[in-house]
């Protein structure tokens, strides 16, 4: 092999390995849903709004009680709920990842790994620390269901009091519950918030700033 065969050869590797570079480049790229711009596969925010990078859709989400299944269930084993038809997955987002623009009181606490009157663990949970506490948060119209368990906290079941949990989407109450005592069975709700700019979650414990018990809602989804 003469020398010039060698340097063709390895010109035409050079180039090859080169396409293999930008072909690659060009498949992790990704495109911002919210604006249209071209990101880069090593951004996880978009350089031009600041939208997240979409996640790709893993499973399918249980349309009753939000959580999140592997794509062979047809079943949620959490409420037994069947799979929607056609479910391939759904963007959705935790309503603690995001943070309120404005609050009452001492706005909710979100607090982790907490049970329920019947013992029933949670993986994180909305909870107001006085008689009545809220939340509002800017979700821009983005999404259209919110989905969560309504409950009250372990420590609290012994309490007498009655609490609420309310849901507001700019400013029009969208969903109540009401009368809720400490030997209540925690239960899903689910609330349409289509075109929602101004979300605000509202937990009432009691008459009083000393006389409250610790209702919960958790696990919350917006999707």
């Amino acid at each position: 092999m003469n020398r010039m065969t060698r340097a063709r050869r390895a010109l035409t590797l050079t180039v090859v390995l080169l396409l293999c570079f930008v072909i690659a480049a060009e498949a992790e790229s990704w495109i911002c849903p919210n604006c249209g711009a071209q990101s880069s596969g090593d951004f996880n925010f978009c350089p031009t709004c600041g939208e997240p990078k979409p996640q790709a859709a893993r499973g399918w989400i249980c349309g009753k009680c939000g959580y999140e299944c592997e794509d062979s269930f047809n079943f949620c084993p959490n409420c037994a709920a069947p799979r929607p038809t056609g479910s391939a997955g759904v963007k959705r987002v935790r309503l603690c990842d995001l943070d309120p623009y404005t609050y009452t009181k001492y706005g909710l606490a979100c607090w982790s790994d907490v049970s329920d009157v019947r013992g029933n663990d949670y993986e994180w949970t909305f909870t107001a620390c006085t008689d009545v506490a809220s939340n509002t948060y800017d979700i821009g119209g983005k999404y259209t269901t919110l989905s969560g368990i309504v409950g009250v906290c372990y420590n609290s079941r012994s309490k007498s009091y009655k609490g609420a949990v309310r849901i507001y989407g700019d400013g029009l109450m969208l969903f109540e519950a009401k009368g809720i005592t400490s030997d209540i069975k925690s239960y899903p709700i689910e609330v349409d918030i289509s075109g929602v700019t101004d979300l605000k979650v509202e937990i009432c414990g009691g008459p009083s700033f000393t006389q409250y018990m610790n209702v919960m809602l958790a696990e919350v989804w917006l999707r």
